[in-house]
């Protein structure tokens, strides 16, 4: 029953492919796509059963939901997107960030052993870093926070670049810069905000709204930082200041990339064909990790330490040719459309080449946003609606 709640937000995503089956199937790009996804299918299923002794039933779950089910729900629901859909699921994403800015800035400030910083499980405690609780308890998890800010940045620089330019963006932007500032992540933070320069500048209209974003955005994270959630005292890097000065305490980028480049060939040197489905939802990444040289966080080593080499493959494959089909698809749209559509088709551009090494396969949230941007891609570029009148 503890599980039951994981999956409830599936209802939704249920809902969503029951009511768009009908949607149009005839678009030459949806057929190429369906074939690239049955191609990865095929390749995580054939890793899945190289390892079938290893396989750990709840974590294959989460794992095949993430890596499989998911894009194959883009694809059933994204070509019945209209523009009025699109805008709807930006809103929504926008005032989840903006709500959970609140919580976490509430959080930031309280002690470790307030309420809002409980952990359910009692062995564990809220995270604390340079003095200050990292958005982690009740209500909030740091991975979460993070994958927030990066949807609220894609969600909210759509909105922006719309005609006619909605605030709402700009705000939605700022709450999610503001989540991933309460819980102090680096990561979350900078792929948040190069989404929102990507957009910008793709679209033909980012230049021009581009320099006024950018003000109104860092006039608002001094003033809401330091007015509305100043320092207490000389010693307190306050909400302004923390990430900074965590991260001038932390590893620096340089290791983080390397890291990022090194651990999936790491794992494809000593766990070439993967230890089970499933196995690397839990902990760091391996729930038997000290039988292996290297503890697997990076997206593609875990993909390697559960299915090995066939599903590291079927897993590259999609995030990488999915992009590039629709890519093509926009490039031989009508003008109508890539006017219309712009708005939409440029913030998922933006937001694609981060993909491949995102934690979609074990960030649950994380791989719902992937595959709300992905269903908003081929809305895009085969949708009903292309004269956006939604």
């Amino acid at each position: 029953m503890v599980r039951v709640p994981y999956f409830s937000k599936d209802v939704a995503i249920a809902a969503a492919v029951y009511f768009a089956r009908g949607g149009r199937r005839g678009a030459p790009v949806l057929g190429g796509i369906r074939d690239l996804l049955a191609v990865g299918t095929l390749l995580i299923l054939a890793g899945t059963l190289v390892v079938l002794d290893g396989f750990a039933p709840v974590g294959a779950v989460v794992s095949l939901r993430n890596i499989v089910v998911l894009p194959w729900v883009a694809w059933l629901v994204g070509p019945a997107l209209r523009q009025a859909d699109v805008v709807l699921l930006c809103h929504a994403i926008g005032l989840c960030a903006v709500a959970n800015a609140f919580v976490g800035e509430s959080q930031f400030f309280l002690p470790r052993e307030h309420v809002l910083n409980q952990q359910t499980n009692s062995i564990q405690e809220a995270i604390v870093d340079v003095g200050r609780v990292r958005a982690s308890g009740t209500f909030a998890y740091i991975g979460g926070m993070s994958s927030l800010c990066i949807a609220a940045c894609w969600a909210g620089s759509a909105l922006a670049c719309r005609r006619p330019s909605s605030a709402f963006g700009y705000g939605y932007v700022f709450a999610g810069v503001l989540c991933a500032v309460a819980a102090m992540s680096r990561s979350g933070a900078m792929w948040g905000l190069a989404v929102v320069a990507g957009t910008l500048a793709l679209h033909p209209r980012g230049r021009a709204i581009g320099a006024f974003a950018g003000v109104v955005l860092a006039v608002g994270y001094v003033g809401f930082a330091d007015l509305v959630a100043p320092r207490t005292d000389d010693s307190d890097p306050g909400l302004s200041n923390a990430i900074f000065v965590r991260h001038s305490r932390a590893d620096s980028v340089e290791s983080r990339v390397l890291w990022v480049l090194l651990d999936p060939l790491h794992a494809l040197e000593n766990v070439p064909m993967g230890t089970g489905l499933g196995r690397g939802q839990t902990g760091q990444g391996a729930a038997d990790a000290s039988n292996y040289a290297f503890v697997y966080e990076v997206e593609l080593a875990r993909i390697v330490y559960e299915i090995g080499v066939l599903g590291f493959l079927g897993a590259v494959a999609t995030r990488i040719g999915i992009p590039l089909m629709l890519w093509r698809a926009w490039g031989s749209a009508d003008r109508t459309r890539r006017r219309n559509w712009a708005w939409a088709w440029y913030s998922c551009l933006a937001l694609f080449p981060f993909t491949l090494n995102m934690n979609i396969c074990f960030d649950h949230l994380l791989a719902t946003y992937y595959m709300l941007a992905t269903a908003v891609a081929l809305a895009a570029v085969a949708s009903d609606d292309p004269d956006g009148r939604g």
